[in-house]
């Protein structure tokens, strides 16, 4: 009976314990980043359930929570790396992109040279007529007087 009323009375303190790191006298779950004002670093509860520091930038790790950055990738990094990478990423995409729209635009001009030479028509001499005579009257009537002031200038040309 006593070893009973003993286990019922340790059950509480069995429960009670805390599954993650202690830390000032409180529970602090694993994977938990801090900043510590004692000292001014950052720390954080390690799945081996002790109080490790942060990790800085290059230093191997296997969790975000280890790292300073909070950033990890088989060793820490920094946002400004990731950032970098990017960077690079878009200016490559622009890069060919340009030279996608050059490409095409001398595509389009070789074919325009191609048709505007295919296209061109030679010029043939216009053909004059003379002596014919119009169907309307306005310009039967315009002859006619054409004519007759010919006449007249030849005739005085003669005379002189």
């Amino acid at each position: 009976m006593k070893i009973l009323i003993i286990l019922l009375l340790l059950i509480p303190f069995v429960y009670a314990q805390c599954e993650g790191c202690e830390y000032n006298d409180k529970c602090v779950k694993v994977g938990t980043q801090r900043l510590t004002s004692e000292y001014g670093e950052q720390i954080y509860c390690s799945s081996n359930r002790k109080i490790e520091t942060a990790k800085n930038d290059g230093d191997p790790c296997l969790f975000d929570y280890e790292c300073k950055s909070y950033l990890c990738d088989n060793e820490c990094q920094t946002i400004k790396q990731k950032r970098d990478f990017n960077f690079i990423f878009v200016l490559y995409g622009l890069i060919g992109v340009l030279l996608i729209l050059v490409a095409v635009s001398l595509i389009n001009s070789f074919k325009y040279k191609k048709k505007k030479k295919t296209q061109k028509v030679e010029k043939k001499p216009l053909k004059v007529v003379l002596g014919t005579k119009r169907k309307s009257k306005s310009y039967d009537t315009l002859d006619s007087n054409i004519q007759s002031s010919i006449e007249r200038l030849s005739s005085l040309f003669k005379k002189k």
